[in-house]
């Protein structure tokens, strides 16, 4: 068993988790307006999407980066509505009702929590070629076993990612019970115009190079 592989996804997860994208800024809000369960799951959404990336991009590096640039615009299209549209729902969102008068039916709203960054991380493109870049450049022995080396290494990172997400998530909850409720709505429209801006980002950036190629 190479300890070191271990290491390095442990390194990788945390790396990989920390920057402040339209992904991190939903499970932010999430934590902050619905509480650290939401938060939490939010984050296993981040992670699961992480793990099916990380698999792909270790079993098959070659085929997955010539597929994801062959449909690199289409990808890039649809990551672009996608996340133009959770912008939208969160900028739309009350969360101070939420918190007033809190729904009986948690579990369909954690799921759709889960689900929704699930779906936002895979609709980016750039993420799976991130993990493809990391697993090429870990140099892993050309016999070796797929669970003694990159499996080592996806384990690695999904304990990271997952302690990450469980730690910010329960600080971010504490931290919101000293929030005035319209201080909170207020986070959320600013939250959700950022994440509306992103995907605005990138649906016109994609546009402008289809008609503009270099």
């Amino acid at each position: 068993m190479e300890v070191k592989y271990l290491l390095q996804g442990l390194l990788i997860g945390i790396v990989v988790s920390i920057p402040v994208g339209p992904v991190g800024v939903y499970i932010v809000v999430k934590s902050i307006t619905k509480g650290r369960i939401s938060g939490f799951l939010s984050g296993l959404g981040a992670v699961t999407a992480d793990m099916i990336y990380s698999v792909v991009a270790a079993a098959s590096m070659s085929l997955v980066i010539s597929f994801v640039e062959e449909k690199r615009v289409l990808f890039q299209v649809i990551g672009g509505i996608v996340i133009l549209g959770i912008g939208l729902k969160v900028f739309n969102d009350n969360p101070v009702k939420n918190i007033r008068n809190p729904v009986k039916s948690k579990g369909k709203r954690f799921v759709d929590d889960y689900a929704t960054v699930i779906l936002m991380v895979l609709a980016n493109p750039l993420n799976l070629l991130l993990y493809v870049g990391i697993f090429a450049s870990l140099q892993y022995p050309v016999h070796g076993s797929f669970m003694a080396g990159p499996g080592l290494t996806i384990l690695g990172i999904i304990v990271s990612a997952t302690a990450w997400w469980f730690l910010l998530s329960h600080y971010l909850s504490k931290f919101s019970k000293r929030i005035r409720l319209r201080k909170i709505l207020w986070f959320n429209k600013i939250a959700g115009l950022g994440i509306i801006v992103f995907g605005i980002f990138v649906l016109g950036s994609t546009i402008y190079a289809m008609v503009f190629p270099a």
